[in-house]
């Protein structure tokens, strides 16, 4: 698969992204994000070139000897134009990938490829309402249909959807917001290069950072408040994906907190559901595990019920088991595994009604 990624002029690019870092480091950030998601596209299986088109002259010297092609086009009116520009020059089979995706990881675009599987496919963004890749069938044209709704306009051209549980690949970035919850991923090393200048108040904090966690936590409260009103079903992210929500208390500070997780059903006793540790493939355990791990038992949120569970960690060939078999409903929990080999096991929990 050839993909074509196309960008504006780096000034002009990603206007509500502003203030995410100094008004004068801004270009640079899009750059960053760009160089993130190339350099992770040309590593995914099944991708052979990958070509952006652009408008600015840093771009082509940014990406000497990445092995990432270049072409300054200017004048072409719009995305879809630069699109179908580049779609020639590639050739078939050629799709278009988003500029602004800084935690996408390689498995999580393979995964996408594979599961398309030759057909026309699209994934959407977190929202479900854009696109962040498009696929064409070999043979057939491109026929990009990006913009406002996107994602609905190219399901209309009959593509399948595709991606709905890797979350590196649904992660645009537009506002300081999705830059909170693409940190929370992990972001690519160019992009967390440039956001690590951060601007510290008088006390020693670091605003940048107590912008992101109120970002990330004003989103994980509205998914909370997503599920609760549609009985357990939400969209986004996690669109499709079994979702709990764990109630836990902070070891050191008592806080009660409330976190959304995917979770496994066991296959024969529905009282029973297992919960990974990911943290999307961080090198470090999630608090929640660790919350969980200490008190023993919590409550949950499942579907419309609120119950008691105990709480037990699974080792050796019953963990290896239930990961396996998330990671084959789910691909992108193999992709987080990858990322954590050498540095930690992902654990499992093993969630039963008391």
């Amino acid at each position: 698969m050839n993909l074509v990624v196309p960008i504006k002029r780096l000034d002009r690019a990603k206007s509500r992204l502003r203030g995410a870092v100094p008004a004068d480091e801004h270009a640079g950030l899009v750059l960053a994000m760009l160089l993130d998601t190339v350099t992770a596209a040309t590593q995914a299986r099944g991708v052979s070139r990958v070509l952006v088109i652009c408008e600015d002259e840093r771009i082509p010297a940014a990406l000497t000897g990445t092995g990432v092609e270049s072409v300054d086009r200017r004048g072409l009116p719009s995305l879809n134009a630069a699109l179908r520009f580049g779609a020639e020059h590639l050739g078939t089979p050629v799709g278009a990938l988003q500029a602004d995706l800084p935690a996408l990881r390689p498995d999580d675009l393979a995964a996408a490829i594979e599961e398309a599987a030759g057909r026309r496919a699209y994934c959407a963004d977190r929202a479900g309402t854009g696109t962040t890749l498009l696929l064409a069938a070999p043979g057939a044209p491109l026929d990009p249909r990006f913009g406002r709704g996107s994602a609905a306009a190219h399901a209309a051209t009959g593509a399948v959807r595709v991606g709905a549980a890797l979350p590196s690949l649904r992660c645009d970035v537009d506002t300081p917001h999705d830059l909170a919850v693409a940190a929370e991923l992990g972001l690519g090393s160019f992009t967390e290069h440039r956001t690590d200048v951060q601007r510290i108040d008088q006390t020693g904090r670091s605003d940048r950072k107590e912008r992101e966690m109120s970002e990330a936590e004003d989103w994980n409260a509205q998914l909370i408040a997503e599920f609760r009103a549609n009985e357990g079903r939400v969209g986004g992210d996690f669109e499709g994906a079994p979702l709990v929500l764990l109630h836990h208390r902070g070891r050191k500070s008592g806080r009660e907190y409330v976190t959304p997780v995917m979770y496994l059903p066991d296959a024969d006793d529905d009282n029973t559901v297992y919960v990974f540790a990911s943290k999307g493939g961080a090198p470090s355990n999630p608090e929640w595990y660790y919350n969980l791990t200490e008190a023993g038992d919590a409550l949950v949120e499942r579907g419309t019920e609120r119950y008691r569970v105990t709480v037990r960690e699974l080792s050796g060939a019953d963990r290896d088991r239930t990961y396996a078999e998330q990671v084959r409903r789910f691909p992108g929990f193999g992709g987080y595994e990858e990322k954590t080999a050498g540095i930690r096991t992902i654990p499992v929990l093993e969630l039963r009604r008391a």
